[in-house]
């Protein structure tokens, strides 16, 4: 592999990511909150003609700023209002963060690290499965780890430094345009720390242009923050005190975790890599002073584990928020495992205690999952839809297949057969995960709902979402007609002081008139609160359609 042309390794790379983030990628309906949250207010964009202000069923959501909006509204104009359509963004971009770490690592190191890395991070479950998933964070994640490659090329080339500032400064914006202020923080924190252990901090600004930086930073990313601010003066307050500032560091906020979350979870993000130590040795990763490339790698411990430790001390947690770390921790592992390879290959010694335990580990997993999903399914799993338990086996198998493979792999002598016998066991386990995913769904989509209502619906017919909303957000794209809110309740809450959002909801007391003075109206609702509503008005409404936990009625 060492001789072979980077062209053609960019190809494979190519291919594989390709098919990985595009697998049946919008074979399943859109799932509630997140996903049905941003098709529907890029729907709204695209439908209303106003691309400035992130609405949802007409009331303003500016928790997030509109990139993201704005690019899976542009997929929608082009490939039309379908899931494919909206997940090919964020996948694209997936796709996008494997291809630039390929160039970025055979910049700093050489083709067989730089090979490694990306297959390491093209098949990770995490970053996979959020590239695959309708939200900002595989977006958001691209341009800050594209950043921070820029600008580690720009403070350690002899050249070229302006060009990669301007990249780096770019990148910085547009995160910020995706996410807001997090995209200063997370380069800001990784950016620090390497400088900080490095001592080369006065050094470095002094270089950066950062009279330049800003300027392309009030060109890129400050117009749609004035633009909003003069539309909505509480803006700015709603956004970065509420939603950047309260949610670190209040326990009001939901998704509350324990201060060791992402340190738990992280080295379970990395798997399998994590349970196999040898490579991840002193001579294979941790910088050394005698070497030249122990440089960079202070600066990938620095933006990996700074962007966990940063998230460590936030209040509120989801496992979304480490993705950017995620690409550092796959240099890190890839251009150990290339290293480890080269070592071996100049020994050809037996593999130890090391290797043996990881691989039967995955061994004795995948045998378990195999053997003990029926009873398990059987006695917890009740909650779950019918037929998951052969997706779990399958998913078992995998595990169980590359554990094979990769004992196989030990018994030959040869690390690269190890390594890709783990590469082959993460796509075998994400293209199962693929299939059981649509199964999972069924709870999570409002998609049969609006197909229900589509022949009956008539001009003039007024159709609302009741209560809290954030399960039913995907009703009004799969139905394509307008949708009215009843009341203003969970995330929406502070739109309440909004007049013009408030306009575009009704009240429960007027809800509740139009039942009672049976206007043609069709709703629909969790199951608890609809059997709440029919108890407190003493009335019993037609249903349409009902599920396990969402009922459609009408009036």
């Amino acid at each position: 592999m060492r001789k072979s042309p980077a062209v053609f390794l960019f190809f494979i790379l190519l291919f594989l990511s390709a098919v990985l983030f595009f697998f049946k990628l919008g074979d399943r309906s859109f799932r509630s909150p997140d996903e049905g949250r941003y098709a529907e207010v890029s729907r709204g964009m695209v439908v209303s003609g106003n691309w400035i202000e992130p609405k949802i069923y007409g009331v303003n959501y500016l928790k997030k700023p509109a990139l993201f909006y704005w690019l899976v509204g542009v997929f929608f104009k082009t490939f039309g209002f379908n899931e494919w359509a909206g997940r090919s963004v964020p996948a694209l971009f997936g796709l996008f963060g494997v291809l630039v770490t390929f160039w970025f690592v055979r910049k700093i190191f050489d083709d067989s690290a730089a090979f490694f890395s990306s297959l390491v991070l093209a098949s990770n479950f995490w970053y996979l499965e959020v590239g695959r998933y309708l939200v900002i964070d595989a977006v958001f994640s691209f341009f800050v780890v594209l950043g921070l490659y820029c600008f580690y090329l720009a403070a350690s080339a002899q050249k070229n430094k302006l060009r990669y500032y301007l990249l780096f400064y770019g990148c910085v914006s547009f995160s910020v345009l995706a996410k807001g202020v997090l995209g200063l923080i997370l380069p800001g924190i990784s950016i620090g720390l390497y400088l900080g252990v490095m001592k080369k901090i006065s050094g470095t600004l002094r270089e950066m242009r950062l009279g330049l930086g800003a300027l392309l930073f009030a060109l890129i990313a400050l117009p749609w923050f004035v633009m909003v601010s003069l539309k909505d003066p509480e803006f700015l307050k709603l956004f970065f005190l509420h939603e950047n500032l309260s949610r670190f560091v209040s326990a009001n906020f939901e998704h509350q975790e324990p201060w060791y979350f992402f340190l738990v979870l992280t080295p379970l993000v990395l798997a399998p890599w994590s349970f196999f130590w040898k490579p991840l040795n002193l001579k294979a990763v941790w910088p050394h002073k005698s070497e030249s490339w122990g440089d960079p790698k202070i600066y990938f411990l620095c933006a990996s584990l700074g962007m966990v430790i940063f998230f460590s001390i936030s209040k509120a947690k989801l496992l979304t928020y480490i993705l950017p770390s995620v690409p550092f921790f796959s240099i890190l592992i890839g251009s150990a495992w290339a290293r480890w390879r080269d070592l071996h290959a100049q020994k050809n010694a037996p593999f130890g205690r090391k290797e043996y335990v990881p691989v039967f580990l995955l061994i004795f997993l995948g045998a378990v999952v195999v053997a003990g999903t029926p009873n398990a399914i059987k006695r917890y799993g009740q909650e779950l839809p019918e037929g998951m338990g052969i997706y779990f086996q399958c998913m078992g198998a995998a595990v169980l297949a590359g554990g094979v493979s990769a004992l196989r792999a030990i018994r030959r002598r040869s690390v690269s057969h190890l390594f890709y016998a783990l590469i082959f066991m993460m796509v075998l386990l994400s293209g199962t995960f693929a299939f059981a995913m649509e199964r999972m769904n069924g709870d999570y989509t409002n998609k049969h709902f609006a197909l229900s209502l589509k022949p009956v619906l008539k001009p003039g017919d007024r159709v609302f979402i009741y209560d809290h909303p954030g399960a039913l957000y995907d009703f009004g794209f799969y139905l394509n007609t307008p949708v009215t809110l009843v009341g203003l309740d969970g995330e929406l809450e502070l739109s309440r002081n909004n007049p013009e959002s408030a306009k575009a909801s009704v009240t429960h007391e007027q809800f509740d008139r139009m039942l009672m003075n049976k206007e043609k109206v069709y709703c629909l609702a969790r199951k608890s609160d609809f059997l709440e509503l029919e108890k407190n008005l003493g009335v019993r409404f037609p249903v349409i359609l009902e599920d396990r936990r969402k009922v459609l009625f009408s009036a």
